[in-house]
């Protein structure tokens, strides 16, 4: 009986040793049988370009990888009250976003007076003219991006792309 129990308790610390030495964490399983990629979701924050605080209902439309005018409504995204939408981007090939805002005066990326972007034409040549942003750097660091509007700014959090913008007055929407 001694014997048994003893085999027993080396057999179990042998074990409990070469799991704990093989590089894996307790439960985790090798590279081969791994499941699907685990999602990767980012979070686009639309900002005042004056006041840096949330812009409330913000209009984000997101384009993932490679961009395709053709495909506005389905890059639309909901946001929340404080004009914070995410977006899930993985598998998303090539590794970029480009993102346009409607509703408003101004965007921040751009030097004052350039209302280029203001409205989206299905041609291309809004999202060729808005840049790019690189996937792997906003999930590893984030990224704010330029605000040519203040100075107003804010630190890059991990999976998170901050963009300034003016919006419209309640009297631009009504005239447009």
């Amino acid at each position: 009986m001694f014997w048994r129990a003893t085999t027993f308790r080396l057999f179990l610390a042998l074990a409990l040793f070469a799991q704990s030495h093989s590089g894996l964490d307790p439960g985790e399983r090798p590279p081969d049988q791994r499941g699907p990629a685990p999602h990767q979701q980012i979070t686009v924050k639309i900002r005042s370009g004056k006041t840096g605080r949330p812009i409330w209902l913000a209009s984000p439309y997101v384009f993932l990888g490679k961009p395709d005018p053709q495909h506005f409504e389905e890059s639309y995204r909901r946001t929340k009250l404080w004009s914070d939408a995410r977006v899930d981007v993985s598998g998303v090939a090539p590794r970029e976003i480009r993102v346009w805002i409607d509703f408003i005066h101004r965007d921040c990326r751009f030097a004052e007076g350039d209302n280029r972007f203001r409205t989206f034409d299905f041609g291309g040549i809004t999202l060729n003219g808005i840049g790019s942003f690189d996937l792997d750097k906003i999930l590893s660091t984030g990224i704010v991006a330029p605000n040519l509007c203040s100075t107003k700014t804010q630190h890059p959090e991990p999976g998170v792309l901050v963009i300034y913008v003016i919006p419209s007055t309640f009297k631009e929407l009504w005239d447009s």
